[in-house]
């Protein structure tokens, strides 16, 4: 097999992987002493405020932000088949006293609108317009991205067309945004399976929808979640249309091109040690590469380690937001 070809396999299992992305809602974290940067178990709402934003093509976004505009801003985005509710022990937690945390459901998603033609979702323009009007419309000044899964590559759209200095710096949480094409591989364990979920996913009929949802939660985290978690969950991700999910397949992976701009920049790369989707190898190989890079690897979390972890997650996101940004309570520059 000559270079070009171990390239396209490497890259079609890197989309594979960033296909993992699929769902995942909050859950209480495990059992043991509550870190003060979690708080309360969060209450739907609670402390939340929302808001209607115009993406591309005059798109309505639904945003949710918590927390004072005039502090440093936070920027979470979710991944395939989720909405902001992915960052609930975020966006409801003290983090909110020392920033401005701000999510959206992309477009498609939770309560933002669902354009039916496949050309709002197969290529970068339309995500990095998105993340540009909920950018400007909140007035966020260079703002700390955080981008999950499917949202790392939305966070590297925005950045391909941004200026340079449009961001404080990156967080990349359980996918390396396509910066990285992983060396050939075996297949990891449940790969049929995982096809077949796929066909589920994009098929005419609800109940396979539905039972593609239920497998798919299933692989999110490291351990069986509660059944009222996994309601939600699966509720959440019926709301992404399949004609939508099919589109946003289309858009391009391949980010290896910014990886100058990107180095530039403080990048926190968070992956879990169970998470099948990003293996911690390449998550160090992307970490060496840059220069400010930083890893965190959560060895007893899935790919979703927010939501598994989410007092260490909040508490190493707070002390790399205080590394951007210095001190927490003065104003946005």
């Amino acid at each position: 097999m000559n270079a070009s070809a171990r390239g396209r396999v490497s890259f079609l299992r890197a989309v594979a992987a960033l296909l993992l992305c699929t769902l995942a809602l909050p859950v209480r974290p495990a059992s043991g002493a509550a870190d003060p940067s979690s708080g309360p178990a969060p209450t739907p709402s609670q402390s939340l405020a929302f808001r209607t934003v115009a993406g591309a093509g005059g798109v309505p976004l639904n945003v949710v932000t918590a927390g004072d505009p005039t502090h440093p801003a936070i920027l979470l985005i979710h991944g395939l088949g989720q909405s902001y509710l992915s960052f609930e022990r975020q966006l409801q937690s003290s983090l909110a006293s020392r920033y401005f945390l701000v999510s959206f459901d992309l477009r498609g998603h939770g309560k933002s609108a669902k354009p039916w033609d496949s050309s709002a979702y197969d290529n970068r323009t339309v995500w990095a317009e998105d993340v540009a009007h909920v950018v400007a419309e909140l007035n966020l000044r260079r703002p700390l991205i955080v981008g999950w899964s499917y949202g790392t590559l939305v966070t590297l759209d925005y950045l391909r067309q941004a200026p340079s200095d449009a961001v404080a710096g990156v967080a990349l949480v359980s996918a390396l945004g396509g910066l990285v094409i992983a060396p050939p591989r075996p297949p990891a364990p449940g790969a049929e399976e995982f096809a077949r979920n796929r066909t589920r996913q994009l098929a005419p009929a609800l109940d396979e929808n539905y039972a593609a949802a239920r497998y798919a939660v299933s692989l999110l985290t490291g351990q069986p979640m509660p059944a009222e978690w996994t309601e939600r969950a699966v509720a959440i991700a019926m709301m992404l249309p399949t004609t939508a999910r099919s589109a946003m397949m289309k858009h391009p992976f391949d980010n290896h091109d910014l990886l100058p701009a990107i180095a530039a920049l403080p990048v926190r790369i968070i992956v879990g040690g169970l998470d099948l989707g990003t293996p911690v190898a390449d998550a160090r190989a992307l970490a060496a590469q840059l220069p400010r890079g930083t890893l965190s690897v959560y060895e007893q979390s899935g790919h979703s380690a927010f939501l598994e972890a989410p007092e260490r997650f909040n508490r190493e996101l707070d002390d790399f937001a205080r590394a951007v940004f210095g001190d927490p309570s003065a104003k946005a520059p």
